[in-house]
């Protein structure tokens, strides 16, 4: 079974859950979009809670973004509205959804 998620951005094949009801996804296919595109669309989904692991593979910046219902909890770096996407993996269950974007040249 596959999903298109965040607008478009992300298609995600689901593979399996986990014990604690976690399930894992393999991602498909994605846009190369800036990482703040990702975020506000993760954003836009109210119904979520969870964690976006942000880290450039160029430069090893590395940012963990809390996010609640629509809402950043914690303070990010504005650095990320330059870099583009180049891989994204996802996780999520019942309320929680953990992204993981990387960006840069190598994965």
């Amino acid at each position: 079974m596959t999903y298109n998620m965040l607008n478009g951005l992300v298609e995600l094949e689901y593979l399996n859950t986990g014990g604690d009801e976690i399930s894992h996804y393999k991602t498909i296919g994605f846009k190369p979009e800036p990482a703040t595109t990702y975020i506000k669309y993760i954003l836009d989904n109210t119904s979520e809670w969870g964690y976006i692991y942000l880290f450039d593979w160029d430069t090893a910046q590395s940012d963990v973004i809390e996010y609640r219902y629509g809402t950043i909890v914690n303070e990010i770096n504005n650095s990320w509205s330059n870099k583009i996407v180049s891989k994204v993996q996802y996780d999520g269950g019942w309320s929680r959804g953990d992204w993981r974007i990387g960006t840069g040249g190598r994965q």
